[in-house]
């Protein structure tokens, strides 16, 4: 039996596509892949975002706490909390061994020591009156941070000295560096002695002594204070990543 030949050849030419019709396929692939990827990072730092808000909240809820609960207003390092007279014994060994070590330990505006044990050690809550420590004010992921000392509790950096404070008990943000972090920030084994590979940039508590100042601050992503906006000083600079936080305003 024999076909027309052109009528043979429509029926059975092979269909497919050509190749400018693959690369326009393959192009369109990539530009959708490529928004997914975007969009992955968009919602990955926005979720970030959204933590450490969180999260700072809570810090300060627990700084307000500790404040009312020690019935003269204070926060830590202030008043019956002062670095500079609590007995030497109530620090923790890791605040080291002179009491020169031990107050610049204390002093850091990294070091939340203070919400989660009791500075006085000596169980001074009194339920009638409702004051003294009653911690800890925090569950938060924390560790010892080894931390330039150069950090001034108003938020400043001193001429560089070369100088680190050990074992620093800090509290990690959600915004996650390696373990060596700029401005010689080095976290070092969490509390529980647990090895991290990675940990958050430690939150600050800067100016505490003065309610239009006191701020609470996360580095977010750069893993640097880069200071406040000079006429709003709980806000941050316009080129600034950094989430700073009124406590008393």
């Amino acid at each position: 039996m024999f076909f027309p030949v052109k009528s043979y050849l429509k029926r059975h030419a092979q269909s497919g596509f050509t190749l400018i019709e693959l690369l326009v396929v393959v192009l369109i692939l990539a530009a959708i892949a490529g928004t997914i990827v975007v969009s992955y990072d968009d919602v990955g730092t926005q979720a970030q975002y959204d933590t450490t808000k969180f999260e700072m909240a809570e810090i300060r809820k627990a700084l307000l706490q500790f404040r009312r609960d020690s019935g003269s207003r204070s926060f830590p390092n202030q008043g019956d909390y002062d670095c500079t007279v609590i007995s030497s014994d109530n620090f923790p060994s890791e605040a080291g061994t002179t009491n020169s070590e031990k107050v610049a330990w204390c002093q850091s505006p990294a070091n939340f020591w203070m919400l989660f044990e009791d500075p006085l050690d000596d169980n001074n809550w009194d339920p009638d009156t409702h004051r003294g420590w009653n911690g800890p004010y925090l569950q938060r992921n924390n560790g010892y941070l080894d931390i330039d000392a150069d950090y001034d509790i108003d938020g400043t950096m001193a001429t560089e000295s070369d100088s680190i404070i050990d074992n620093v008990w800090g509290i990690a943000s959600s915004y996650l560096s390696e373990p060596l972090l700029s401005g010689d920030l080095t976290w070092r084994p969490s509390i529980s002695d647990d090895d991290h590979a990675k940990y958050g940039t430690p939150y600050f508590m800067f100016d505490l002594a003065d309610k239009n100042k006191a701020r609470l601050v996360s580095m977010s992503l750069n893993n640097k204070y880069e200071g406040t906006n000079t006429t709003a000083p709980c806000s941050p600079k316009t080129d600034s990543d950094d989430l700073i936080l009124c406590l008393l305003r």
